[in-house]
């Protein structure tokens, strides 16, 4: 290892130990502020942080969820191919934030907290009174975010041993054994707070990234000349060959249909007021917005000085910035922007899948017998240390795959985002706006949509169109057809929680 790779491995050394630091921190408050304490206190604090979080924090956790390491580095590599035509179509996610949040947060937050529902699974059972349904979800999300977590543990193994020449194996090892202290300790509030400085972290490194990349350029005027030599079609506003419903494709899968995922969803669980909803609309569209245009457009202008035959693949066009153009500290700083990335995604869809195994189905099965379990304290004691192994097994079983990872381990990513999509946008989204959504149309729903995605995914490939589409299309059609051919099945005081009258 080189002076200059040492010097880079500091500033992502002290970012890991902060976020071990912040777990410590977070997990100790929260258990002393559990002693003695109400039923549940427990699953509200580690599974959606006591419902406090405020605007900043929410923003950032909401942003860090979404944005992957493959999207620091994946997305800017493909701009690097393509040219700007890739930033205006990634730019579609900028509002993505601001319809999660603003779309159906305020009622989503009012509902849970009438009916003490701290996962998406709680939510769905008491809308539609079905266990299968609840399964049907559980299993989703486990097998869906483990296949986002080996594809980021991946992704960020890999640009860790490439700019620093880290072994893989051991930059693996890192990230797993950090993320479940970080995880296990700390929870959601861990989780939130740390994407809050993640978030941070994030914006700096894309700043880092595009001064470095003008001044590797030699200014943006000499970056215009090479490109408009060197790739004349650099700043088309749709690249050959991108047709119209590749491109609304690709809007729908990482965009519009977002508002369905799981892990954003259960944000809108988390926030303390309305005053913190709306700050939070207004930061994350900015953040994104800002970190999304400034990564994929420094991937387009690397270009100009960066020629296709010395790097090995679009995707090594940032970590190759990284190592050649920036100072060394700065490298690190930007380094730990890409960790901060991996992080954030993986812990929270770890948490998520531990409350799906932990809460939402051995708590469940022991307090529909006894609905005072947690009473006991050595019960509670129980449940906690079932989380806590539950923490361990799920990371363990993405740690075990990314070791040696399956060939298509490049497309787990949008593969994991189409399948949520399709299992989860209606049951949520229909549950909260349409009265007469019942069990028939969210089980036809998320079973039919899922089915399509696969067989559209593996099975019957329709060209261009990505396979969410069409199996979202079919979800949402399915819950209509379900709901209409099936009486509704909410009581009046139900109906009065989902839809009041005053």
């Amino acid at each position: 290892m080189t002076s200059k790779q040492i010097q880079m491995l500091i500033p992502v050394a002290l970012y890991l130990l902060l976020c071990i630091w912040l777990a410590l921190k977070v997990g100790n408050k929260q258990m002393s502020a559990e002693t003695g304490t109400k039923k549940h206190r427990f699953s509200k604090n580690y599974f959606i942080g006591g419902r406090s979080l405020g605007g900043f924090v929410l923003a950032m956790t909401t942003i860090a969820t979404y944005y992957e390491a493959s999207s620091y580095f994946g997305g800017p590599g493909i701009a690097y191919s393509k040219g700007l035509s890739w930033v205006y179509l990634a730019m579609i996610q900028t509002p993505l934030t601001f319809l999660i949040l603003g779309g159906f947060g305020k009622k989503f937050n009012m509902v849970a907290r009438k009916i003490n529902a701290v996962t998406i699974p709680d939510y769905l059972r008491h809308r539609f009174h079905s266990e299968v349904l609840v399964w049907v979800a559980v299993i989703a999300m486990i097998v869906f975010f483990e296949a986002i977590m080996v594809a980021n543990l991946m992704g960020g193994s890999i640009l860790l041993s490439a700019v620093t020449g880290i072994p893989y194996l051991t930059g693996l090892i890192i990230f797993t054994v950090v993320i479940v202290i970080y995880t296990a300790v700390g929870g959601f509030k861990a989780v939130a707070i740390g994407d809050a400085i993640q978030g941070v972290v994030m914006c700096a490194g894309a700043c880092v990234l595009l001064v470095c990349v003008i001044r590797a350029g030699g200014g943006m005027w000499n970056i215009k000349a090479n490109l408009d030599a060197s790739m004349p079609y650099w700043a088309d506003a749709v690249h050959e060959g991108q047709s119209k419903i590749y491109t609304m494709c690709f809007w729908m899968l990482v965009g519009y249909a977002c508002v369905g995922l799981p892990q954003t969803a259960v944000r809108n669980m988390s926030f303390k007021n309305s005053k913190s909803l709306h700050n939070a609309m207004i930061v994350s569209t900015i953040v994104l917005g800002f970190i999304m245009l400034v990564t994929h457009f420094c991937g387009g202008l690397s270009r100009a000085f960066i020629m296709p035959d010395s790097v090995p693949t679009s995707d090594s066009v940032v970590p190759t910035v990284a190592t050649m153009y920036m100072p060394s500290i700065l490298a690190g700083l930007f380094i730990a922007g890409c960790m901060a990335a991996v992080m954030s995604t993986i812990a929270g869809v770890l948490v998520n899948c531990v409350s799906s195994a932990v809460k939402d189905i051995w708590l469940h099965s022991k307090e529909k017998n006894n609905p005072e379990f947690l009473a006991n304290a050595q019960n509670e004691k129980q449940y906690k240390f079932y989380t806590g192994v539950a923490t361990i097994v799920f990371a363990a079983i993405a740690f075990a795959i990314a070791i040696k990872p399956p060939s298509l381990i490049t497309y787990l990513n949008l593969f994991a985002t189409g399948g949520l999509e399709a299992v989860f946008i209606m049951p949520i989204i229909g549950g909260l706006f349409y009265k007469k959504g019942n069990k028939a149309g969210a089980l036809a729903s998320s079973i039919g949509g899922f089915i399509v995605f696969l067989i559209c995914k593996t099975i019957i490939p329709i060209g261009d169109i990505d396979a969410s589409v069409p199996a979202v299309i079919i979800s949402i059609i399915l819950f209509f057809v379900g709901s209409a051919v099936s009486k509704p099945d909410l009581t009046d005081d139900e109906m009065e929680i989902y839809f009041p009258t005053k």
